[in-house]
């Protein structure tokens, strides 16, 4: 991160004084003169540049990482005013340096109808996105093939985003030391839009999910105990039914959007 970047995100959190009417006298200034601060508002402003492997600030049910910016106004009888500020801290993790971004997702699944000891023709989905990397509120243009070979209309359809975070942790225990790991499963954001497709009809349906912002980036590598992988999953009802058909496609959230060349 740049020290131009971060000057103007914390540029917002100047200290600010707020003196009585009696003043009071400051620290030395470079020529060893006192600074007085009259009565009245004083703003400070400050910068200073972030260390290139903190990992980025995170929250989720079972941990997080936060930073903050905390300011203190303090005189000889101590200290008089203080302020904390959270400061969302942003890893930048460019996509194009992945070529596996750049090439477009494919993914299906079938599932048929069970009625007693007999299985009849179900829905098959196939699901395709034109590449595997995303940022941060980008729409995600999701094109769906749906052969619908059931006796029934096909009324609606549902685009996800969920991410799985894996924690890892060291257990040190009398006899064995050891690493322990908990995932966490979450949905980001779902739709569920509606669609009309016949019975026994192959459907070709385009759609939209626009990712929320902000999301945590897929490459936490300055983080070790955590890591986050993000699923687009495409789901169906089989009408009649109480089951489901779905695909999962993996991608991959950055900072810096992916040039596809054609």
């Amino acid at each position: 991160m740049d020290r131009m970047a971060f000057f103007c995100a914390v540029r917002f959190y100047d200290l600010i004084s707020l003196n009585t009417a009696m003043s009071f006298h400051t620290d030395h200034d470079a020529e060893g003169l006192e600074q007085v601060l009259v009565a009245g508002p004083h703003s400070f402003q400050f910068n200073y540049k972030l260390s290139s492997d903190i990992p980025s600030s995170f929250t989720s049910k079972h941990g997080k990482i936060r930073y903050y910016l905390r300011a203190f106004c303090t005189a000889v009888s101590g200290t008089l005013a203080q302020v904390e500020k959270e400061l969302r801290v942003q890893e930048t993790y460019n996509l194009n340096l992945d070529p596996q971004t750049k090439l477009p997702v494919m993914v299906e699944a079938e599932k048929g109808v069970s009625y007693l000891c007999w299985t009849f023709p179900g829905i098959s989905l196939r699901v395709s996105i034109d590449k595997g990397g995303f940022v941060p509120g980008e729409e995600v243009i999701i094109t769906s093939h749906i052969n619908n070979r059931t006796p029934k209309n096909v009324k609606s359809i549902s685009y996800s985003l969920y991410s799985e975070i894996k924690y890892k942790a060291f257990i040190q225990e009398a006899f064995c030391d050891h690493f322990r790991e908990f995932v966490e499963k979450m949905t980001m954001i779902k739709t569920n839009p509606t669609v009309d497709i016949p019975p026994r009809n192959d459907t070709k349906i385009v759609g939209l999910l626009q990712l929320p912002s902000p999301l945590i980036v897929s490459d936490m590598s300055r983080c070790r105990i955590i890591s986050v992988q993000y699923w687009l999953v495409v789901a169906i009802s089989i009408p009649g039914t109480r089951t489901s058909v779905s695909v999962s496609a993996p991608i991959k959230i950055g900072t810096t959007p992916v040039q596809l060349y054609k």
